[in-house]
């Protein structure tokens, strides 16, 4: 039997492994996942990762993530990051809006 513990992306199925810990393990799959929305925000207007709050219909006009290359996320969120680097306090993409809605739905 493999001791290694496993996770499945529920978007694309990929395996990822880690003999280290689950939560490494985690970061890669919603590193993953945040990619892939990523992608997506350019082609259609989508809720904020962050927070799940509507954003604005040009992707441009939102704040660019501090965490993540190439997400959008909105204004309000986008403040709240500058904010929490400013007071060195860390945040985390596990903590996503849209990382809980698609374990939720997995």
């Amino acid at each position: 039997m493999d001791e290694r513990n496993n996770n499945n992306c529920p978007l694309c199925r990929q395996e990822f492994y880690t003999k280290k810990s689950k939560r490494v393990a985690e970061e890669q799959l919603t590193s993953g996942i945040l990619k892939i929305y990523a992608e997506r925000q350019i082609l259609e207007t989508l809720p904020c990762p962050m927070c799940g709050e509507k954003m604005d219909s040009n992707i441009y006009h939102n704040a660019s993530c501090r965490l993540v290359k190439g997400l959008y996320v909105c204004s309000d969120c986008g403040m709240l990051q500058a904010i929490m680097a400013f007071e060195f306090r860390e945040c985390s993409v596990l903590s996503y809006f849209i990382i809980s809605e698609i374990i939720k739905d997995d």
